[in-house]
């Protein structure tokens, strides 16, 4: 074997051995590297699923907190509500009963409850009045009672007042939808109907009972409420809808006048 032949015979066994060592090099890298890379890919999967699942954690206990809170709110109005209905309205819904019921009684039973009396007893006796006495010896009661009845002077009756002028009702223009300057009146009856017009801001509590008045209930036996707190709006009728807060919008109710 020529020297040039046997210098790449010798190169070539160089170059295998290294690609040998190469190969096993990586080979070992592979093996070592691997395990460790799951390792580290499975530590950082379970950290990141435990962070969402804290997050989750905390969102739902933020939520459970909030449903609390909302709980607690209203518990205390729905205690609030039943305190105002104990204090105030089941007692006036009594009282009303009960004067109700002695309106109904008081005209049961006899409508005349006192001793009567004969026409003229008590009238002063003159020459007219002995003759006439003389007269009614003969007569029984009935007939003496018509009989008086025919010659009593008529009793004088007093003047009647002079009847108040009916105040005719104009509303005022109502306002436009979009300005600003006015607020949306709802008027709720005792029969849920709703009863609703725009006014504006300057406009008092009497165009509101007008208003009442217009749509079927008298101010004479009705009145206009706030809901909560209750609070009667026809005790001050020369208030304007700014001097009360109503701006927007506002609901009243129509209530019967406590008599």
């Amino acid at each position: 074997m020529d020297p040039e032949t046997s210098q790449l015979v010798q190169s070539a066994v160089r170059w295998i051995a290294r690609g040998a060592l190469s190969l096993a090099l990586v080979t070992f890298l592979i093996q070592w590297l691997l395990p460790r890379l799951r390792k580290c890919y499975h530590l950082h999967t379970h950290t990141a699923s435990n962070t969402g699942n804290n997050n989750e954690a905390d969102s739902q206990e933020r939520v459970q907190k909030q449903h609390a809170v909302r709980q607690d709110l209203q518990n205390k109005h729905s205690t609030k509500a039943a305190s105002y209905k104990e204090r105030i309205l089941l007692p006036r819904e009594e009282a009303k009963k009960q004067q109700q019921d002695e309106e109904f009684y008081k005209f049961l039973g006899p409508a005349w409850k006192g001793k009567g009396e004969a026409l003229g007893k008590d009238e002063g006796h003159g020459a007219e009045q002995a003759a006439l006495d003389e007269f009614e010896e003969d007569l029984n009661p009935r007939e003496m009672a018509a009989v008086r009845r025919r010659i009593q002077k008529p009793t004088p009756q007093p003047p009647k007042p002079p009847e108040k002028p009916k105040r005719i009702i104009n509303l005022p223009e109502e306002p436009a939808e979009r300005d600003p300057e006015s607020v949306l009146v709802l008027l709720r009856s005792p029969i849920q109907t709703v009863y609703q017009r725009r006014f504006a801001h300057s406009d008092t509590v009497q165009t509101l009972l007008d208003f009442m008045t217009v749509s079927g209930f008298t101010q004479s036996y009705n009145t206009l409420c706030t809901s909560y707190p209750r609070h009667d709006l026809g005790k001050n009728k020369a208030a304007t809808l700014l001097d009360l807060g109503f701006t927007k919008r506002v609901t009243l109710n129509i209530e019967e006048i406590e008599l």
